[in-house]
């Protein structure tokens, strides 16, 4: 219940039914009004910074009535009065009527307050409108506490109003909980040490975007704690812009336990705090973040199914402002994504021996999925020599993308994705190799891994080694021999040996070949009007020649094509015939 003193017979079933009305409001708890933006004004500085400091008399440019005196300028006191008399700069609040100097005065938030880092100048006044409905705004902005200058309380205002000569304390955001509600500050008006009118002291009692208003009846005030807010703000020239909010957008549903937090750059804006709560009012903050120089900022561990409260204040050296207020609420409990599948192709699952250009050209394949439709996902995937991938030569993630089936190249480049171990351009030696890969959803989540059984592929790289060739001559015929091949790595072909020999020391005119078709070449003659032609036998390494000779263009198409189906250019001219082997 509160008290008021002062009050006629007749006023106070007014008051009664006015308190009936708080109590009704304080049940329902703080209320938000974000679809209205602030209209901006620029203050005019009072200087004030640190603690315990006042400054004035600032005019207002009209005359108001206080108490039914007329006054038309005031002194500004860091902790939270604006008062008639005289500058005061007393800290310690109490119960109204205040003595020891108070005087006539206004207060919005009687506390033992500082301005940011105690150097910001952040108390602005301005007069606005015209004649004869101009008002007198007094703003005490971003204000901390002495005894707890960690927490924040907010910003507030005292607005003089011409027309009707009405007083409205408005909270345009309460941040600090319910120190910053008011547990430990007074807050009412009074004329003199004989007449106040105490809303509350030491009392948590307000809340962002209230407003008390008093409005003159005769020789005292009606008091409405329900008033309209009256959308104003004065901003600082050297202080910092205000930002605006992009995402999530207003009263997101559905939204990521970790999003990200976007906003528009503020002005004259050297950094920012980003402020995130369970409630309208900033009591219960879980996100506290200064010093954030982007433009924004990612979130995690936030609880399914939950509400959220996020605003951005812009700091700078001069002072610092806030932005209104979003709110999102998060999706269900996210699950993980399922373990990843179809793992591809068989030369890199089936412990087949590849080659380097094998390991470069042949994708590695899997399919992701997440039980939550429409998450995006991505794969975290290692490569190693042991499978215990304790100290995996290859560890790249990727950037999200749709579920479903997708790929990694061994030496593709980074990309949007990232490497935490290795690079493109690391390389494997020979030997055994195994990976395996996971899944990553938009909320972090982790699937198990996946991985081909065993050893996934063998990489040799390493040519067989052959030991000394000799060769031996009886006559016509020649012996070859050699030593026995050997190969540490996927070891020798069924048929490990291919024979050429030559009269010429560069092959160029190829002999017999044991794993290949014996050719014949028909060249051109020395003699200039002799033309080339060019056969090649597909039949076989059992097929044999006439030797060399020279042969009429009949004679040539029989030994070439007729005798050893092979297909043979016609020449108008005979040519010699060279068959080697």
């Amino acid at each position: 219940m509160r008290h008021f003193s002062s009050l006629s017979r007749p006023f106070a079933y007014l008051m009664i039914a006015t308190v009936l009305c708080w109590q009704a409001s304080a049940l329902l708890g703080p209320q938000v009004a974000h679809a209205t933006s602030d209209t901006i004004y620029e203050g005019t500085n009072t200087t004030l910074s640190g603690d315990d400091d006042y400054s004035g008399p600032f005019n207002f440019g009209f005359n108001f009535p206080f108490f039914g005196v007329t006054t038309t300028q005031a002194f500004v006191n860091i902790n939270g009065t604006l008062n008639f008399d005289s500058g005061y700069d007393e800290y310690s609040n109490s119960g109204l009527p205040a003595g020891s100097g108070m005087g006539a005065a206004i207060l919005p938030f009687w506390d033992d307050l500082i301005t940011h880092n105690y150097d910001a100048q952040s108390i602005l006044y301005k007069t606005v409108g015209s004649a004869p409905n101009r008002e007198f705004i007094v703003q005490w902005t971003s204000m901390y506490f002495y005894n707890n200058p960690d927490v924040q309380l907010g910003t507030f205002q005292v607005i003089l109003y011409e027309n009707g000569g009405k007083i409205q304390l408005q909270y345009r955001d309460i941040l600090g909980g319910t120190q910053a509600e008011g547990d430990s500050a007074t807050i009412g008006i009074q004329k003199d040490g004989s007449t106040p009118l105490q809303y509350s002291v030491n009392d948590p009692v307000v809340h962002s975007r209230m407003a008390i208003s008093y409005t003159p009846d005769e020789d005292t005030y009606i008091i409405n704690d329900a008033a309209a807010y009256d959308y104003k703000y004065l901003s600082d020239a050297d202080g910092p812009g205000t930002a605006t909010l992009t995402s999530p957008s207003n009263a997101a549903t559905g939204v990521s336990t970790s999003p990200t937090l976007t906003w528009s750059a503020a002005t004259n804006t050297t950094s920012y705090k980003v402020l995130v709560a369970t409630d309208a009012g900033f009591s219960t903050i879980v996100t506290n973040q200064s010093g954030v120089t982007d433009t924004s900022y990612g979130l995690s561990g936030l609880d399914p199914g939950t509400t959220y409260y996020w605003r951005i204040e812009a700091d700078n050296s001069s002072g610092s402002a806030l932005s209104d207020s979003f709110s999102f609420t998060t999706g269900a409990a996210n699950q993980n994504p399922t373990d990843p599948t179809s793992l591809s192709p068989s030369t890199l699952t089936g412990s087949s021996f590849i080659s380097q250009s094998t390991l470069a050209g042949t994708p590695f394949a899997f399919t992701l999925a997440d039980p939550d439709s429409g998450q995006q996902v991505k794969y975290q995937i290692q490569i190693n020599s042991s499978n215990d991938f304790a100290s995996p030569l290859i560890s790249y993630t990727s950037a999200l993308a749709a579920q479903g089936a997708s790929t990694f190249t061994f030496g593709q480049a980074a990309g949007s994705g990232t490497y935490t171990v290795g690079s493109a351009s690391t390389t494997l030696s020979d030997g055994n190799y195994y990976w395996r890969v996971r899944t990553i959803d938009d909320a972090t989540a982790v699937s198990g891994w996946s991985a081909p059984s065993g050893i996934a592929f063998k990489l040799d790289t390493t040519a067989p080694a052959l030991g000394t060739v000799t060769a031996t001559n009886s006559g016509s015929t020649a012996t070859f021999s050699w030593d026995t091949a050997t190969d540490a790595g996927s070891g020798l072909s069924a048929t490990p040996y291919t024979l050429q020999y030559s009269k010429s020391s560069d092959f160029l005119r190829a002999g017999k070949s044991s794993r290949r078709c014996w050719e014949y070449l028909c060249i051109q003659h020395r003699h200039p009007f002799h033309r080339s032609c060019s056969c090649r036998k597909d039949r076989g390494p059992e097929g044999n020649c006439r030797g060399s000779g020279h042969y009429s263009p009949t004679d040539f198409q029989r030994q070439c094509h007729s005798r050893d189906r092979d297909h043979c250019y016609r020449s108008l001219q005979p040519c010699y015939l060279y068959c080697y082997g």
